[in-house]
């Protein structure tokens, strides 16, 4: 599986709360994700390689492209939850 990569104005933010924390959310084609990481716009290779990384360990995760940066999420569900440490 592989990191899907959508442009920023396709998804739909929103914050959540987990432990202890407000943490950056947002929602694309029915699944919720959590901000793992956010690169600036000269960084992309860095992104996508954060990105790789995670779909390894066997994560859907997806990058978001806007004009100033890149962020890296990954899907929030009860059966794949990630650990808040993985989250910012």
């Amino acid at each position: 599986m592989s990191a899907k990569v959508v442009s920023e104005s396709s998804v739909h933010f929103f914050k959540f709360y987990l432990d202890e924390k407000v943490r950056e959310g947002l929602r694309w084609q029915f699944h919720m994700y959590g901000l793992v990481s956010a690169f600036d716009q000269h960084s992309p290779h860095s992104a996508y390689n954060l990105a790789d990384e995670l779909t390894k360990t066997g994560r859907a995760v997806l990058v978001t492209a806007a004009d100033e940066c890149y962020k890296v999420w990954v899907r929030l569900s009860a059966i794949d939850a990630p650990s808040s440490e993985l989250l910012v």
